[in-house]
């Protein structure tokens, strides 16, 4: 398999990998949406419903931490195959639990499994895409994300309505078995080379001891240690902790607040989704033509312009909320995808897999901290 002139990676690593971020975002999604049908069925207060929403973040730090000190970019598919096969497993589980602990330790398992697949699969990526495709390629990837919110979940709501919640769960451990069995069987794949037609480069030979032993100490250079390593992850952890800090209450703001109908908040969320994946690939991009800093400063200025919301006074016209709220989702994703290409060239090349788990890390403890801090705030506001 040889990577295009363009320096794109090859078309099913892609394709292979967008998979991977569409059963991962959607296994953390899915517990969510279906609050309302778990919480009738076994009588839940909203403290529960809020416990079993964040279990899968809890997940995530738990596998994050221990990806973070043995991934590497040696083997990603079959550490991908093994983590998704735990995460089939723990969600197949979860559609047979009998009570509200028992679903709840699944799915802590079930964030376990997703981190490091998450991490793995980013890692490889970046191992199969030179540094002037990088945010394109990032950006095909992350179209397995825009899937799984704007198809995923309304497929999994309509699924719940018309069969059972617990189908839902057994669907997507199914989908999760399955793509561990294709990983596993491309396990010995060799994805690419820099150009098309040319050969893979026969292995390098040995370096010389004092090389070694430096490239060797570079590895064994814990990763905090390393100052651009710091300033990403402070990114990441920064651009995380604001956007949770509105999304997690931003419906319920604008039905209760401004007055914004119901019926027709899923037109919304279709119409923000729509113009993220736009601008996604827009500023990928721009990111790889002209620079990161000018995607990321198009990106953030559509994100503070969505957060005009806040300022907005009940009973506001309809298409100024709509406009706003398209602004702040696709602001959102544009810097998100901006920072990720960024954020991608601060570790060294070998260290790609355990620094892609402390980001997610990171990211997750900016999400609990933002949604935690959320609810005050909004409260507070009235």
């Amino acid at each position: 398999m040889k990577r295009a002139q363009n320096g794109m990676a090859p078309a099913p690593l892609l394709w292979l990998l967008a998979t991977l971020q569409f059963l991962c975002l959607l296994d953390f999604l899915l517990a969510m949406p279906l609050a309302a049908d778990l919480a009738q069925l076994w009588r839940l207060s909203s403290m529960e419903i809020g416990v079993s929403g964040a279990a899968a973040t809890l997940g995530g730090l738990i596998g994050g931490l221990f990806a973070s000190r043995y991934l590497d970019d040696d083997a990603p598919l079959p550490v991908i195959a093994g983590a998704l096969l735990l995460l089939g497993v723990s969600n197949l589980a979860a559609a047979f639990s009998s009570g509200w602990l028992e679903f709840t330790a699944w799915r802590v398992l079930s964030g376990v499994a997703a981190a490091p697949a998450a991490a793995a699969g980013m890692a490889c990526l970046f191992a199969h895409s030179s540094p002037a495709a990088r945010a394109q390629n990032i950006a095909r990837v992350m179209l397995g994300t825009s899937a799984a919110t704007l198809g995923g979940i309304p497929l999994m709501l309509e699924i719940s309505v018309r069969w059972h919640w617990s189908v839902c769960f057994l669907l997507l451990g199914a989908l999760c078995l399955v793509l561990a069995a294709i990983c596993w069987g491309l396990r010995k794949q060799r994805w690419g080379t820099d150009q098309e037609g040319a050969e893979t480069p026969p292995p390098a030979m040995p370096a010389a001891p004092a090389q070694h032993s430096a490239q060797q100490s570079a590895y064994n250079t814990p990763l905090l240690h390393i100052p651009r390593v710091r300033a990403a992850l402070l990114l990441q952890v920064i651009s995380q902790f604001s956007a949770f800090l509105l999304i997690p209450q931003l419906a319920h703001w604008l039905v209760q607040h401004l007055g914004f109908a119901r019926e027709h908040l899923s037109t919304l969320y279709l119409a923000g989704g729509l113009c993220a994946l736009l601008v996604v690939q827009g500023l990928s991009r721009l990111a790889d033509t002209l620079g990161v800093r000018l995607s990321l400063g198009i990106g953030t200025l559509l994100y503070c312009s969505g957060c005009c919301l806040l300022l907005l006074a009940p009973a506001s016209p309809p298409w100024l909320i709509g406009a706003l709220f398209v602004c702040f989702m696709a602001g959102n994703a544009g810097r998100n995808i901006s920072l990720a290409s960024w954020c991608s060239q601060a570790p060294p090349p070998a260290m790609r897999g355990r620094y892609m788990a402390l980001q997610g890390m990171a990211q997750d403890v900016a999400i609990a901290a933002g949604a935690l801090l959320s609810g005050s705030l909004f409260a507070l506001a009235g």
